[in-house]
């Protein structure tokens, strides 16, 4: 737990030690300075007062340490409802169902509670789904049935995601990819492929989501070769190249967002309330700070809308962080999410209510951070009609929920985030920052401080960033946009910042090497130029296994000790490089920008 500093940590000896020294230059005359001294009596009184007053000044109310906080740009973050991805499929026979937005499932935990997930879109449900998804020139998934015209959900759940929410921050709302472009196609009987129009929710699936296609009448079934005649539904990749290839963990239709919300339990309906499901949560005492309780807390904040019941009909109340700006007649209130309460103002800083005035309120609760449950957990649907032709379940895990943060926990990220790198000022801040690209997978991130892409001149103010993906070794003309388009909005005045990719020099390794007796020949080899391979690997690679450092030369001394380090060999008789200048073997040498990019090598193991 943080501790705040004392403001002042005087104690009444310590005051009264003070003033007595002090004496002498006020009052020179005053010369019994014992304690039976009427003045050292109330210079003792007035030192115990001030300790008091040090005391209370300590304690800091916690409504001024949120307001030092808000300050700093952080105030506690409400609760977040956990998200997942269901799948529903027709038991009936049926062969389409349209559900409105709004359906709830559910699951029960080991503590017996029951977990409730709201469907946040409509969905038209085919009794068809995904029999098999297979990577061949894009992503390809091949339909059981054939469904009827209109409107398909896919949902896509990955193995390895990029973050959703660090990316709405940093653009306000989800982007597209930025390098990949897909066309997704539709098969026909004829064995052409149609465009059809996509709302894909995934990003060009690196996220886990869903993708809304618009079947065309003229699709339908093909045999592929090796394949079983099928409908099938491709992404072809368009243009662009991904760092990180997706892992489809499932891929099925009917898919549809949820979160884990549910209405107020126990509570009483009200029926001419402004507000659908709104419910009665009491009625104005007309007292200052006045407390409203809401049934089932924690509630989803976003979701609430408050009002009272006057003379002139509903009156709507806003939310507000504190109440210190508000005027008297300013329907405002404050929430506690984590405890489910609303606190009114005292009728000079925000409204009171009339008395008697009866308050209703429309919400959704939720289990916050208990709502992160695993895959297969939903189960049921909460209508017991839709219960008997649908079945529903979620095929990957809830994520997302998050408890209250507590206001230790909110100081504590105040205090991280004036540590973290926020501007491009130094260049272990512009590294930092480019590392953090949200939707982008990148493993290395080198600045070379006043260099701008010749090593003899100094350029003063521009700092060249080399950046090195997580997949292949070069980055996409994309990547280098969105990390160029970060550092930009970041950079210092003055400043400039070229965003770019290594400069790879290939080398190969000409070698004989005479193994140890009963060695085998051919695993030797196989090992020989794997242990290379590896040391010369731009993001894994290098004396530290960090990856090859950037500008650092190959020498021969160390890929002879790579080679000799292998159990099965003895010696290495020769070794030699091949370069693009040819074989050689001296060094090689690496630009300031450069990496290692291991060729082709040619190893001859000798018998011992």
């Amino acid at each position: 737990m943080l501790q705040l500093p004392q403001l002042d940590d005087r104690r009444w000896t310590d005051i009264v030690n003070e003033s007595r020294a002090r004496i002498p230059a006020y009052a020179p005359e005053w010369t019994d300075h014992n304690a039976s001294d009427p003045g050292i009596t109330l210079l003792e009184l007035f030192a115990a007062i001030a300790e008091q007053n040090i005391y209370w000044l300590n304690r800091v109310p916690r409504r001024t340490q949120l307001r030092f906080l808000a300050l700093l740009g952080v105030k506690p973050r409400d609760p977040r409802p956990a998200e997942t991805l269901l799948r529903f499929s027709i038991q009936d026979g049926t062969p389409e169902l349209v559900l409105p937005e709004g359906v709830e499932c559910y699951g029960t935990n080991t503590a017996g509670r029951r977990l409730t997930f709201r469907t946040r879109h409509a969905i038209r449900i085919v009794n068809s789904d995904i029999e098999i998804a297979t990577r061949r020139e894009g992503f390809w998934f091949g339909l059981s049935v054939p469904p009827p015209p209109g409107e398909l959900t896919i949902g896509i759940v990955l193995a390895n995601p990029a973050a959703r929410r660090p990316l709405i921050e940093e653009h306000a709302s989800l982007p597209p990819h930025h390098s990949v472009r897909l066309a997704w196609e539709v098969s026909t009987p004829s064995g052409y492929w149609l465009p059809v129009s996509a709302a894909d929710d995934t990003r060009a699936l690196t996220l886990t989501g869903v993708v809304r296609l618009t079947l065309p009448a003229a699709a339908g079934p093909v045999a592929l070769p090796s394949e079983p005649e099928r409908l099938w539904i491709r992404a072809r990749i368009r243009s662009g190249t991904y760092e990180l290839e997706p892992s489809i963990q499932a891929a099925f239709l009917n898919a549809a967002e949820a979160d884990q919300t549910q209405a107020a339990s126990s509570a009483v309906p009200v029926a001419d309330a402004p507000e659908p499901n709104a419910v009665d949560i009491g009625a104005s005492t007309g007292d200052p700070w006045q407390t409203l309780a809401f049934v089932g807390a924690p509630i989803v904040a976003e979701t609430l809308k408050l009002y009272s019941r006057e003379d002139a009909g509903w009156r709507h109340w806003q939310r507000r962080d504190d109440l210190i700006a508000s005027l008297p007649g300013d329907a405002h209130f404050t929430l506690d999410a984590e405890r489910g309460e609303a606190t009114l103002g005292d009728g000079n800083r925000g409204r009171l209510a009339p008395v008697a005035a009866p308050f209703v309120a429309a919400y959704r609760t939720t289990a916050a951070g208990q709502g992160n449950v695993s895959a297969a957990f939903v189960q049921t649907l909460a209508d017991p009609e839709l219960r008997a032709k649908l079945a529903v379940t979620n095929p990957g895990p809830a994520e997302g929920g998050e408890d209250a943060e507590t206001f230790e926990d909110a100081l504590r990220r105040a205090l991280e985030s004036r540590e973290a790198s926020l501007r491009a000022v130094t260049a272990e801040d512009i590294a930092a920052l480019a590392l953090s690209t949200p939707g982008a997978h990148i493993a290395r991130a080198e600045v070379k401080v006043n260099y701008a892409g010749l090593a003899c001149i100094r350029a003063h103010g521009v700092a060249t960033v080399l950046i090195v993906p997580e997949g292949p070794p070069s980055p996409s003309p994309g990547l280098l946009r969105a990390v160029a388009a970060r550092l930009e909005r970041r950079r210092v005045l003055g400043t400039r910042l070229i965003v770019r990719g290594p400069d790879y020099v290939r080398v190969a390794v000409r070698a004989a090497v005479k193994a140890l007796p009963g060695a085998n020949l051919t695993r030797l080899k196989t090992a020989i130029a794997t242990a290379i391979d590896a040391f010369f690997h731009p993001r894994t690679g290098g004396p530290t296994g960090t990856g090859w450092p950037f500008g650092r030369d190959v020498y021969r001394a160390e890929v002879l000790q790579v080679v000799d380090a292998l159990p099965e060999v003895d010696h290495v008789l020769t070794l030699e490089f091949l370069t693009a200048g040819g074989e050689s073997c001296e060094n090689v040498c690496l630009p300031p920008t450069g990496l290692v990019e291991a060729g082709t090598h040619e190893i001859q193991v000798v018998k011992a």
